[in-house]
């Protein structure tokens, strides 16, 4: 008996000069038009393909394709609300200025289907290079600020005039106050602004709006092409300071900014955890200072980064000693006290700090301007230096796995096994270290 021939998946046919393919699923019948007829052959038979290997067919599906024509600026209003809820509160707030400042700005008119990668690449690289559409974001900014400020001084001196005619005297002079305006374009707020826009694509895979995060890296490749190469700079750039340079900055510090610092240094900490602190935290027999919290901004506590930030931490003798004599000299030494708090007890502002005591430190000392971050950095690659485990290091720095500290330090092993070869070249062969110094930097 002959095989019945299988019918074709739709029909096509021609109908005033257009190539129209038409099939019925579910009850409901679908066109679409192409200006040849192998254009229609090739989608017919792509879509046949796909039904019979029971893969959606969005194509066809008038809900999916209303989504696909929803443009980021759009889904971004659906997003943010949503990620407030389920990210740290510091983690939204740079996804919110991210979305603002930079993405909505450039990218938001397209619709979500029609980010490609080359497309993100493109804007990737004109904001790393500062180029027009960078401009054209930072000059927005600038009149947006100007324009609040106008409104501003208008209403002061309104304010003002009311006042003083109310005293009886002449209205004094008043003027409001500009706001500087942050927007960068540094490695790193450009690499947070890749991670702000890869959460988002693939919050919007998974409500269906499109099939693939463009944002995400192919399978197989080695390296993120959407971030370009910044003078032979890797992608995982950071600023650690030498034990010289850590030497010179501590030099010009003194009090609870010296101990501040030092212990940022001494364990790594990030700076959240640093004055997320407490006395009972402080173990003085063990010499560990166990880390259970953290601050955020707005000087809330709240868990650590990840599960594993929850760790102990090993404390210098000096360190301890230093601690010591700080909680003698502290109005707040109770076992639930902060180690660092503010002039109330309270949670310090970490910002604050930042600006008011670190940053001027690090001029005064004559040492890179680098973020108090990187004195983090600065721990794990001094541990690097002396032969610590890839491992312990991992667990000092409350890492989620030791993969995420080799991708970051791993190029700092390779130069400290390089050092070791070198030294052990002059105790075996006699070779001076300096001579093998100067031969490797040259």
């Amino acid at each position: 008996m002959a095989k019945r021939k299988q019918r074709p998946f739709g029909t096509i046919f021609e109908r005033n000069g257009r190539w129209i393919f038409t099939v019925g699923l579910n009850g409901e019948r679908h066109w679409k038009s192409f200006d040849a007829r192998e254009q229609a052959e090739l989608y017919r038979t792509r879509m046949s393909l796909k039904k019979q290997q029971g893969e959606p067919l969005d194509e066809l599906d008038p809900a999916v394709q209303e989504k696909r024509k929803t443009t980021l600026a759009e889904f971004s209003k659906l997003w943010l609300p949503h990620v407030k809820l389920r990210v740290r509160y510091s983690t939204y707030v740079g996804y919110e200025s991210h979305v603002r400042t930079h993405l909505v700005p450039t990218l938001g008119d397209y619709p979500l289907s029609k980010l490609t990668r080359q497309l993100l690449a493109q804007f990737f690289s004109d904001w790393a290079s500062g180029g027009s559409d960078y401009e054209e974001r930072v000059q927005r900014l600038r009149d947006e600020e100007e324009r609040r400020w106008q409104a501003e001084q208008q209403t002061a001196r309104e304010r003002e005039l009311r006042l003083a005619e109310l005293e009886g005297r002449d209205p004094w002079l008043v003027d409001a106050r500009r706001r500087p305006i942050r927007i960068g374009n540094s490695r790193g707020t450009i690499q947070n602004g890749l991670t702000c826009l890869r959460s988002m694509l693939g919050t919007a895979v998974e409500w269906g709006y499109i099939a693939t995060n463009p944002a995400v890296r192919p399978a197989g490749s080695t390296s993120n092409t959407l971030l370009p190469k910044k003078d032979g700079v890797t992608e995982n750039e950071i600023q650690p300071l030498t034990a010289e340079e850590v030497e010179k900055l501590l030099s010009v510090l003194d009090g609870t900014t010296y101990l501040i610092v030092a212990t940022a240094v001494a364990t790594g900490m990030r700076r959240g955890e640093l004055f997320g602190l407490k006395w009972m935290d402080f173990d003085r027999q063990q010499r560990r200072l166990w880390v259970r919290r953290s601050v955020d901004r707005r000087g809330t506590f709240q868990e650590p980064k990840t599960r594993r930030s929850k760790r102990q931490v090993g404390v210098p003798p000096t360190l301890v000693q230093a601690l010591l004599e700080h909680r003698m000299g502290s109005m707040f030494k109770t076992d639930n006290d902060l180690i660092f708090p503010n002039s109330r007890g309270l949670p310090a502002s970490g910002e604050n700090f930042c600006r008011r005591e670190f940053r001027p430190a690090l001029k005064k000392a004559k040492v890179p301007q680098v973020r108090f971050h990187d004195l983090r950095h600065t721990f794990a690659s001094l541990l690097i230096e002396q032969g610590v485990h890839m491992k312990t290091i991992s667990e000092a720095l409350g890492h989620a796995s030791i993969q995420i500290t080799m991708d970051r330090y791993g190029h700092l092993y390779e130069q400290a096994a390089t050092d070791a070869a070198d030294e052990l070249e002059a105790v075996v062969f006699k070779a001076p270290v300096t001579a093998l110094a100067e031969a490797r930097r040259s």
